[in-house]
Protein backbone atom coordinates (compact mmCIF):
# COMPACT_ATOMS: atom_id res chain seq x y z
CA UNK A 1 0.00 0.00 0.00
CA UNK A 2 3.18 2.57 1.21
CA UNK A 3 4.69 1.54 -2.17
CA UNK A 4 1.68 2.50 -4.46
CA UNK A 5 1.05 5.55 -2.74
CA UNK A 6 4.34 6.66 -3.33
CA UNK A 7 4.09 5.66 -6.91
CA UNK A 8 0.91 7.68 -6.89
CA UNK A 9 2.63 10.40 -5.53
CA UNK A 10 5.56 10.69 -8.00
CA UNK A 11 2.83 10.27 -10.99
CA UNK A 12 1.38 13.35 -9.43
CA UNK A 13 4.60 15.59 -9.13
CA UNK A 14 5.68 14.70 -12.95
CA UNK A 15 1.95 15.79 -13.74
CA UNK A 16 2.67 19.06 -12.48
CA UNK A 17 6.52 19.68 -13.58
CA UNK A 18 5.93 18.19 -16.91
CA UNK A 19 3.84 20.80 -17.96
CA UNK A 20 5.81 23.83 -16.61
CA UNK A 21 8.92 22.38 -17.85
CA UNK A 22 7.08 22.30 -21.64
CA UNK A 23 5.95 25.92 -21.19
CA UNK A 24 9.21 27.20 -20.20
CA UNK A 25 10.47 25.61 -22.68
CA UNK A 26 8.00 27.08 -25.12
CA UNK A 27 8.89 30.52 -23.73
CA UNK A 28 12.73 29.80 -24.49
CA UNK A 29 12.13 29.77 -28.29
CA UNK A 30 10.24 32.83 -28.72
CA UNK A 31 10.99 35.02 -30.67
CA UNK A 32 11.71 38.41 -30.27
CA UNK A 33 13.13 41.76 -31.65
CA UNK A 34 14.12 45.24 -31.94
CA UNK A 35 13.84 48.08 -35.34
CA UNK A 36 15.88 51.06 -34.56
CA UNK A 37 18.45 53.58 -35.46
CA UNK A 38 22.16 54.59 -34.39
CA UNK A 39 25.12 56.27 -34.78
CA UNK A 40 28.23 57.28 -33.84
CA UNK A 41 32.12 58.15 -34.75
CA UNK A 42 35.61 56.69 -34.41
CA UNK A 43 38.78 56.45 -36.17
CA UNK A 44 40.34 54.85 -39.29
CA UNK A 45 43.71 53.46 -39.70
CA UNK A 46 45.13 53.04 -43.37
CA UNK A 47 48.22 50.62 -42.76
CA UNK A 48 51.39 50.53 -44.81
CA UNK A 49 51.33 48.11 -48.16
CA UNK A 50 53.25 45.27 -48.21
CA UNK A 51 55.65 46.36 -50.93
CA UNK A 52 56.46 50.44 -49.44
CA UNK A 53 59.20 49.01 -47.44
CA UNK A 54 61.70 52.34 -48.09
CA UNK A 55 59.47 54.43 -50.87
CA UNK A 56 58.98 58.02 -49.91
CA UNK A 57 55.45 59.04 -51.71
CA UNK A 58 51.34 59.49 -50.89
CA UNK A 59 50.32 56.78 -48.23
CA UNK A 60 53.83 54.99 -48.62
CA UNK A 61 53.52 55.12 -44.80
CA UNK A 62 49.91 54.11 -44.94
CA UNK A 63 47.36 57.00 -42.66
CA UNK A 64 44.76 57.89 -40.56
CA UNK A 65 41.45 59.26 -40.07
CA UNK A 66 38.09 60.05 -38.64
CA UNK A 67 34.66 58.19 -39.80
CA UNK A 68 31.35 58.39 -38.35
CA UNK A 69 27.55 58.12 -39.54
CA UNK A 70 24.19 56.47 -39.11
CA UNK A 71 20.88 54.31 -40.11
CA UNK A 72 18.89 52.03 -39.43
CA UNK A 73 18.71 48.21 -37.78
CA UNK A 74 17.20 45.52 -37.16
CA UNK A 75 17.60 42.53 -34.46
CA UNK A 76 15.53 38.94 -34.38
CA UNK A 77 16.73 37.17 -31.07
CA UNK A 78 15.84 33.52 -29.86
CA UNK A 79 15.97 31.27 -26.87
CA UNK A 80 15.47 34.19 -24.47
CA UNK A 81 17.40 36.31 -26.63
CA UNK A 82 20.45 34.67 -26.09
CA UNK A 83 21.00 33.91 -29.89
CA UNK A 84 20.53 36.82 -31.88
CA UNK A 85 20.89 38.19 -35.78
CA UNK A 86 21.66 42.04 -36.48
CA UNK A 87 21.60 43.67 -39.71
CA UNK A 88 22.11 47.36 -40.42
CA UNK A 89 21.90 49.70 -43.12
CA UNK A 90 24.38 52.32 -41.78
CA UNK A 91 26.09 55.45 -44.60
CA UNK A 92 29.67 56.09 -43.23
CA UNK A 93 31.14 59.28 -44.09
CA UNK A 94 35.44 59.05 -43.20
CA UNK A 95 38.22 61.21 -43.99
CA UNK A 96 41.76 59.80 -43.89
CA UNK A 97 44.87 61.46 -44.91
CA UNK A 98 48.40 61.19 -44.96
CA UNK A 99 51.59 63.88 -44.43
CA UNK A 100 54.02 63.93 -47.88
CA UNK A 101 56.79 66.95 -47.62
CA UNK A 102 54.87 68.62 -45.39
CA UNK A 103 51.74 68.35 -47.52
CA UNK A 104 47.99 66.95 -46.20
CA UNK A 105 46.08 64.44 -48.59
CA UNK A 106 42.93 64.34 -48.05
CA UNK A 107 40.87 61.25 -49.15
CA UNK A 108 37.00 62.24 -48.26
CA UNK A 109 34.52 59.03 -49.26
CA UNK A 110 30.68 57.92 -48.20
CA UNK A 111 30.20 54.13 -47.64
CA UNK A 112 26.82 52.24 -47.46
CA UNK A 113 27.62 49.31 -44.68
CA UNK A 114 25.57 46.43 -44.12
CA UNK A 115 26.76 44.46 -41.38
CA UNK A 116 24.79 41.25 -40.84
CA UNK A 117 26.26 39.94 -36.81
CA UNK A 118 25.29 36.89 -35.39
CA UNK A 119 25.25 37.31 -31.36
CA UNK A 120 25.48 35.84 -28.02
CA UNK A 121 24.15 37.39 -25.36
CA UNK A 122 22.85 37.54 -21.64
CA UNK A 123 20.49 39.27 -19.59
CA UNK A 124 20.75 40.99 -16.79
CA UNK A 125 17.46 42.49 -14.85
CA UNK A 126 16.52 45.64 -17.94
CA UNK A 127 20.90 45.13 -18.84
CA UNK A 128 21.40 43.01 -22.06
CA UNK A 129 25.21 42.22 -23.07
CA UNK A 130 26.30 40.62 -26.20
CA UNK A 131 28.75 40.09 -28.21
CA UNK A 132 28.48 39.80 -32.41
CA UNK A 133 30.46 38.83 -35.31
CA UNK A 134 30.27 38.91 -39.06
CA UNK A 135 30.75 39.99 -42.29
CA UNK A 136 30.20 43.47 -43.08
CA UNK A 137 29.55 44.88 -46.82
CA UNK A 138 30.85 48.26 -48.15
CA UNK A 139 29.13 49.55 -51.14
CA UNK A 140 31.15 52.75 -51.74
CA UNK A 141 29.18 56.01 -52.96
CA UNK A 142 31.38 58.56 -53.30
CA UNK A 143 35.33 59.52 -53.32
CA UNK A 144 36.94 63.11 -53.58
CA UNK A 145 40.80 63.89 -52.63
CA UNK A 146 41.70 67.01 -52.00
CA UNK A 147 45.48 68.63 -50.97
CA UNK A 148 46.36 71.08 -47.99
CA UNK A 149 49.75 72.64 -48.28
CA UNK A 150 51.26 75.29 -46.80
CA UNK A 151 51.13 79.03 -48.82
CA UNK A 152 55.41 78.40 -49.33
CA UNK A 153 54.78 75.03 -51.26
CA UNK A 154 53.38 74.96 -54.93
CA UNK A 155 51.23 71.87 -56.01
CA UNK A 156 49.55 73.08 -58.95
CA UNK A 157 51.68 70.47 -61.11
CA UNK A 158 50.35 67.70 -58.97
CA UNK A 159 46.95 65.84 -60.27
CA UNK A 160 45.56 63.97 -56.71
CA UNK A 161 42.26 61.97 -57.05
CA UNK A 162 39.83 59.30 -55.46
CA UNK A 163 38.63 56.49 -56.83
CA UNK A 164 35.71 54.63 -54.80
CA UNK A 165 35.54 51.04 -54.40
CA UNK A 166 33.07 48.40 -52.77
CA UNK A 167 34.78 46.11 -50.05
CA UNK A 168 33.93 43.37 -47.71
CA UNK A 169 35.06 43.56 -43.46
CA UNK A 170 34.41 41.74 -41.02
CA UNK A 171 33.19 43.01 -37.99
CA UNK A 172 33.09 42.41 -34.06
CA UNK A 173 30.93 44.14 -31.48
CA UNK A 174 30.72 44.49 -28.29
CA UNK A 175 27.08 45.33 -27.62
CA UNK A 176 24.73 46.79 -24.70
CA UNK A 177 20.75 47.16 -23.93
CA UNK A 178 18.72 48.93 -21.97
CA UNK A 179 15.33 47.37 -21.74
CA UNK A 180 12.73 49.73 -21.49
CA UNK A 181 10.14 47.74 -22.16
CA UNK A 182 8.95 49.08 -25.08
CA UNK A 183 12.14 51.18 -26.16
CA UNK A 184 15.30 50.10 -25.64
CA UNK A 185 18.52 51.77 -25.59
CA UNK A 186 21.96 50.61 -27.07
CA UNK A 187 25.37 51.10 -27.17
CA UNK A 188 27.63 49.38 -29.70
CA UNK A 189 31.64 49.26 -29.51
CA UNK A 190 32.25 47.93 -33.06
CA UNK A 191 36.19 47.03 -34.55
CA UNK A 192 35.99 46.29 -38.38
CA UNK A 193 39.18 44.92 -40.69
CA UNK A 194 38.93 45.37 -44.18
CA UNK A 195 39.48 42.15 -46.01
CA UNK A 196 39.96 43.05 -49.33
CA UNK A 197 41.78 46.37 -49.60
CA UNK A 198 44.45 45.18 -52.07
CA UNK A 199 48.29 45.18 -50.22
CA UNK A 200 50.54 46.62 -52.68
CA UNK A 201 50.88 49.97 -52.88
CA UNK A 202 50.49 50.15 -56.80
CA UNK A 203 47.20 48.58 -56.68
CA UNK A 204 46.31 51.38 -53.89
CA UNK A 205 47.52 54.22 -56.29
CA UNK A 206 47.43 54.37 -59.43
CA UNK A 207 50.44 56.38 -60.61
CA UNK A 208 50.79 58.49 -64.53
CA UNK A 209 52.38 61.31 -65.90
CA UNK A 210 55.68 60.62 -64.60
CA UNK A 211 54.01 60.02 -60.69
CA UNK A 212 52.74 63.63 -60.57
CA UNK A 213 48.93 62.52 -61.74
CA UNK A 214 47.83 59.84 -58.39
CA UNK A 215 44.52 57.90 -57.73
CA UNK A 216 43.93 56.35 -54.38
CA UNK A 217 41.83 54.04 -53.88
CA UNK A 218 39.51 55.51 -51.28
CA UNK A 219 39.49 52.68 -47.97
CA UNK A 220 41.22 51.78 -44.91
CA UNK A 221 42.38 48.79 -43.28
CA UNK A 222 41.11 48.73 -39.42
CA UNK A 223 38.33 51.21 -37.84
CA UNK A 224 36.42 51.34 -34.76
CA UNK A 225 32.88 52.49 -33.86
CA UNK A 226 31.11 53.89 -30.85
CA UNK A 227 27.38 53.25 -31.86
CA UNK A 228 24.74 54.75 -29.82
CA UNK A 229 20.98 54.13 -30.59
CA UNK A 230 17.00 53.82 -29.77
CA UNK A 231 15.01 50.81 -30.64
CA UNK A 232 11.60 49.46 -30.93
CA UNK A 233 11.48 46.09 -29.06
CA UNK A 234 8.51 43.36 -30.12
Amino acid sequence: MMRLNKMKLLGMLLGILLPITAAQGAQASLVSGSVGVKGGVGGNYLSEPDDASGMEGVFTDGGGGVGGGGGIFGEIRLLNDHLGLEVDLLLDVNKTWCDYNDVDFILKYTDLRIPILVKLSATMGILRIGVGVGPEIRVGLNASAEMDAPDNINVSALSFSAAKRNDVALAWELAFAIDLKIIEITLDARFSANLTLPKSYYDRNHLSNGNATIETEAAHNVDVRILAGAAYVF
